[in-house]
């Protein structure tokens, strides 16, 4: 079994679809081998299925910006959807046919607010709920809010207990008037609505770990912990919540309340971790020249490169396991000083 780092995962039903080496995959929620979904030149990151399971919504900068794209499920041809120029992150689906995304669009000092996109195409709208990260409704129409700063998560800023911490706010209906849903010392992020309580991450007892909780904010339990490792992004199709912890994907049944880690058989050719030539004088930091003209010595990349202009091969003259900087030739043209570091 080939290791990954499974992030962002999000779960329909058996299947699972989470991002690894910047690309798309999809697992059986029981485990298995996993099959790549994309194999582009940016990342996608935040995959979110649509209520029917046929649609997946994602973030990608595979054309620049990070920008909400959509896709068929089980792969195919991706459609950008928005060309605001800003951060835009997928965070569930309103409705059928309606992505729910944050964005810095609309706001100013770099806070997240909440838009919407049609699936099918058409200009973005921001819900004017500023600041807020996500967004999840109940069956009834009920809704709960994150509000946290820049970042949606706690591990991004663990422990923090700022002006910005993270709450969670309700309201009877989407635009209706919200109120604080519980009050705890810590960093509230990612609810998820299912049945009749709500799931949220919270650092309040040290680490992020995943609780659950009342619509009236009460009957406070703890959920899934992970040790000294943050639970990260959880998802839900209703009946399963997943997660990653620790660059693994982690699957916990609702109904009894039993997490467990996915079993993740996975083959990639680890494109990232491939050697790759690049050009020296893209990364040129430093050239001088010998008393005699005869030679050079180049700072690239760290290391030291002397080259004889008209015969002789290239060497490296540099110290093992240093980075060098600013090499010069002593006055005797054969030897060099540079600082090491």
């Amino acid at each position: 079994m080939s290791r990954g780092y499974f992030r962002f995962p999000a779960v329909f039903q058996s299947r699972v679809v989470f991002t690894s080496e910047d690309d798309l995959w999809e697992v059986a929620l029981a485990g298995g081998t996993a099959r790549r979904l994309t194999a582009g030149r940016g990342s996608f990151l935040s995959p979110q299925f649509s209520p029917d399971g046929r649609w997946l919504a994602f973030a990608s900068a595979e054309e620049g910006h990070v920008e909400v794209f959509v896709m068929p499920a089980e792969g195919g041809d991706l459609t950008r959807l928005t060309y605001l120029g800003s951060l835009s992150i997928p965070c569930g689906w309103l409705n059928a046919e309606t992505i729910l995304f944050r964005s810095t669009a609309y706001e100013a000092h770099y806070v997240a607010g909440l838009c919407t996109v049609a699936a099918a195409g058409g200009l973005p709208r921001s819900l004017r709920l500023r600041p807020a990260s996500s967004l999840v409704l109940s069956e009834t129409g009920q809704a709960v809010l994150a509000r946290n700063g820049w970042r949606a998560e706690p591990s991004y800023w663990k422990r923090y207990r700022g002006g910005t911490a993270g709450k969670l706010w309700i309201a009877p209906v989407l635009e209706g008037e919200y109120a604080p849903l519980i009050d705890l010392d810590g960093n509230l992020a990612c609810p998820l609505w299912v049945g009749t309580r709500i799931y949220f991450i919270s650092d309040h007892e040290g680490v992020g770990n995943l609780y659950s909780c009342s619509p009236k904010g009460g009957d406070l339990r703890l959920e899934a912990s992970h040790g000294s490792f943050y639970i990260r992004n959880p998802s839900t199709d209703g009946r399963t919540i997943v997660y990653h912890a620790g660059g693994d994907i982690h699957a916990l049944d609702i109904a009894s309340r039993t997490p467990r880690k996915l079993t993740i058989e996975y083959h990639s050719q680890r494109t990232q971790r491939q050697r790759r030539y690049v050009e020296a004088v893209k990364y040129l930091e430093a050239a001088d020249l010998d008393p005699k003209g005869e030679s050079c010595v180049y700072t690239v990349r760290g290391q030291i490169h002397h080259i004889r202009h008209f015969d002789g091969p290239a060497s490296v003259k540099c110290i093992p396991g240093s980075r060098c900087r600013l090499a010069r030739f002593l006055s005797d043209g054969r030897r060099v000083i540079a600082a090491v570091g």
